[in-house]
């Protein structure tokens, strides 16, 4: 994808999130402990990510992929994975994504923005690994899946 569609999908993405950056904080701490769901999520989020081809994702990722994984593993709220789950799509071109994506995408960031339970973020989480295409993802990834949707369904209460 050519710098300026992923600059334009990024500034889209920020301005429709309200703004939100991404955060690198601090290690977490006992009182900074995830919540079960919320770390269901962001362990999920972290092994599909980890499925993704790099080919499917901006350059510029490798620079940014340090500070994403930091702020993924150290969200404490649905609404912080929910933001590191847009920076992941906003990171993917749209080459990765079936063609359907451009008319569903903007009432999938609508609900991203609207994220306010682990059961939200984990199925907006779903909602991308399903849109995202195989060609895209690791050859691992259709035997690892079943499971990764499992543990998200555990979630999600389907």
């Amino acid at each position: 994808m050519a710098l300026g569609t992923f600059a334009r999908r990024w500034v889209l993405a920020l301005a429709l999130m309200g703004g939100a950056a991404m955060a690198v904080t601090a290690a977490p701490t006992a009182a900074h402990a995830q919540s079960p769901g919320v770390s269901m999520v962001s362990s999920s989020l972290l092994r599909f990510e980890g499925a993704v081809t790099w080919t499917s994702v901006s350059p510029r990722w490798r620079t940014q992929r340090a500070a994403w994984v930091a702020a993924v593993s150290n969200a404490r709220t649905p609404q912080e994975l929910a933001q590191q789950i847009v920076a992941l799509e906003t990171a993917m071109g749209w080459s990765a994504v079936q063609p359907s994506w451009r008319q569903e995408r903007a009432g999938w960031i609508a609900r991203a923005r609207a994220v306010t339970t682990a059961r939200d973020a984990a199925q907006l989480l779903l909602g991308l690994e399903d849109t995202t295409k195989w060609e895209s993802v690791a050859p691992s990834w259709r035997t690892d899946r079943g499971a990764w949707v499992s543990a998200l369904q555990s979630v999600t209460g389907s």
